[in-house]
Parts: structure tokens; sequence; C-alpha cells
């Protein structure tokens, strides 16, 4: 028979990392700081060559793990209200009331 064994805080702390990170994502762009920082004017010419390249992959990443908080915090609640239902059914087959 399968056994599933997962803790709903488990969804809920994944969905906050995944959340972290999307917000860091969005705070610092690409680089974490302004190519202009880099003093010379060739290095900071390819690297804002560089955040211009990586700009439309790191907007989709954190699109994508703002999905992925969604779906983390929706997988935990249907997790949860099913846990609850079982623990209910099983009460109310042993004449006890649900916890």
């Amino acid at each position: 028979m399968p056994r599933l064994d997962l803790d709903p805080a488990t969804f809920d702390a994944c969905s906050a990392a995944a959340g972290d990170a999307a917000a860091t994502l969005h705070g610092t762009g690409v680089l974490g700081v302004p190519a202009s920082a880099a003093g010379d004017p060739v290095l900071a010419s390819a690297l804002a060559d560089l955040e211009r390249a990586w700009a439309r992959d790191v907007a989709l990443l954190e699109q994508q793990l703002g999905q992925l908080v969604s779906a983390l915090g929706e997988a935990g609640r249907i997790f949860a209200d099913a846990e609850d239902g079982a623990a209910a059914v099983l009460a109310a087959a042993l004449g006890r009331s649900p916890r």
C-alpha cells in the first residue's frame, strides 16, 4: 500500500524559500551591482552587455519562482485538508471526536 509521509509545514517552508529567492532576484537584478562599479570602461561595458543578455532569463526565473510559491502553497493546503479529512473519517470510524 502506498504511503505518503509529508508535513504541511514543509510546503510552507519551501514556499517561503522560493519567495525569498524571487525577492532577491527582483531586488538585485542580474549582477547585483551597477556595471559602472567595475571601474574600467571596457569591463563596465561587458558587464552591461551581460546584464542585458541575462535580464530576460532572470525575469523568467523570477516569474517561475512566483508560480512555484503559489503551487507549493496550494499543495500544502490540499495536503493539510486531506490529512484533516482522513483524521475525521478515522475518528468517526473509531467513535471518537476528531482532533
